[in-house]
């Protein structure tokens, strides 16, 4: 993040103070008043303009801006979660698949095969405990649609926990979502 003062074009007037993600977010300021870069906050401390003059003071955020920063860092947070338990694999009947970005794809490419090929497919696949195991068409398939299933699982709960997330006024309503608990596996 970085922290910008709007002030008064001779500083003797310090009238916002602002965080942002990237400079191109930072609104024009009012006829009279220009935004200046400051460091963002160390610890509890930050610095402003006082009569002119830059000085360490004790830095507090808004209750609004506390909301917002705990929002964007539980978002964060959750899209981790949500990334890591998509590609943790999932079970099936034929034993544990990897479900990571690549995996996907194989299963995606296999599982099409297996429809175009139909009685004429059969692969040897390496599971995500390291066994092989021989698939016909219909299993193939099945197993493609059990990665969809989680992969979608997963993306089901991140949307869920997103909506609480952005639903929630206060930190007290933050700290009652459990973003650990609802996914997959």
């Amino acid at each position: 993040m970085m922290g910008f003062i709007k002030h008064s074009a001779d500083c003797s007037k310090v009238v916002e103070w602002l965080e942002i993600s990237h400079p191109g977010n930072l609104r024009p300021a009012e006829e009279g008043y220009v935004w200046t870069e400051v460091p963002t906050p160390v610890g509890e401390w930050t610095v402003a303009l006082q009569d002119g003059d830059v000085v360490v003071v004790p830095f507090v955020r808004t209750m609004e801006r506390q909301v917002a920063r705990a929002k964007m860092d539980m978002l964060a947070r959750v899209k981790i979660k949500r990334d890591a338990t998509e590609a943790a694999g999932c079970v099936t009947p034929y034993g544990p698949i990897d479900t990571d970005r690549s995996s996907q794809l194989k299963i995606g490419g296999a599982s099409t095969a297996a429809l175009a090929l139909g009685e004429n497919f059969s692969t040897h696949w390496r599971m995500g405990n390291d066994e092989l195991v021989t698939f016909d068409a219909a299993k193939m398939i099945e197993v493609g649609l059990l990665a969809v299933a989680h992969v979608n699982a997963c993306q089901q709960r991140k949307n869920e926990l997103d909506a609480q997330i952005n639903a929630a006024e206060t930190l007290a309503d933050l700290e009652a979502i459990d973003i650990e608990a609802g996914w997959p596996g």
